[in-house]
């Protein structure tokens, strides 16, 4: 699955995105485990590729922020996955993250 939040419309082609992929995991109460992924595309590159934020966990929190909102998550926590790190992907541009996953239960 994957949706979309646009950003106000002051920036153009700004918006983010969550992608939600089933597993073949089942937690302790047998109910299916998903893994998601959230980015925020910040703009294009030659008009036609998509530019993600540096910010990698902007769209984590966001995300988070607003299913707490809509009171979709009736839990959620933050969990150190990785080392804090900043560095360049293949395209050469630069992202950073904190290292941290959040495990999110919802209604």
């Amino acid at each position: 699955m994957s949706f979309e939040k646009l950003m106000p419309f002051d920036k153009p082609g700004n918006r983010y995105e969550v992608r939600i992929w089933k597993t073949n995991i089942l937690n302790e109460e047998g109910k299916r485990v998903y893994a998601g992924l959230g980015s925020l595309t910040a703009g294009f590159k030659w008009w036609a590729v998509p530019k993600i934020s540096p910010d990698i966990d902007s769209a984590r929190d966001e995300l988070i922020s607003d299913l707490r909102t809509t009171r979709r998550a009736f839990s959620s926590s933050g969990e150190s996955f990785v080392d804090p790190v900043s560095r360049r992907d293949p395209g050469k541009n630069s992202f950073f993250t904190d290292g941290r996953i959040c495990i999110v239960s919802l209604r």
